[in-house]
């Protein structure tokens, strides 16, 4: 089972509060499915968190979208190597999330496969805008998110 909820920003809850709210250990869960069917598990929690995934390709600005980005869009990153801390921390997976209103595009692969993706031409429309994610997934489960957005070419450039 995976859980996930909108957590606060740093503004409102430093990471330090976090942890002191949440400390590492086991977590155990319980609940029921709409069935009514019980549920029970638990995971281990880690404060160890990978540094987020610093993306090569497409390039953005500050704050503002990469335009005129060719079909197919080539998303490239760096390896993750370390954690929030700077301590060195084992990659199990990368995850990129590529999604718009029509669209949500996910592929997880292994850490070994490398840190590139093709989005293929099959999935994207030209001058269209589309946010993107890239997750690095560390050995724990624990994963942290850098997210961006493109716009691809139009229809001259993409052809």
């Amino acid at each position: 089972m995976f859980v996930e909820s909108q957590e606060p920003t740093l503004d409102e809850l430093s990471l330090e509060e976090f942890f002191e709210i949440f400390p590492e250990g086991t977590y155990r869960f319980a609940g029921r499915t709409p069935d009514g069917v019980r549920l029970t598990g638990e995971t281990e929690f880690s404060h160890d968190i990978p540094a987020g995934p610093e993306i090569v390709l497409p390039v953005v600005g500050e704050d503002e979208c990469a335009e005129n980005v060719p079909i197919p869009v080539v998303v490239d990153w760096n390896e993750v190597t370390t954690s929030i801390d700077g301590d060195p921390i084992d990659i199990e997976a990368y995850e990129v999330i590529v999604e718009n209103d029509d669209l949500n595009f996910d592929v997880i692969l292994s850490a070994d496969t490398g840190t590139a993706l093709t989005i293929p031409a099959e999935v994207l429309e030209p001058g269209t805008e589309y946010d993107f994610e890239v997750l690095a997934i560390a050995d724990n489960g624990n994963q942290t998110i850098t997210e961006t957005c493109f716009v691809t070419a139009d229809r001259a450039a993409a052809g």
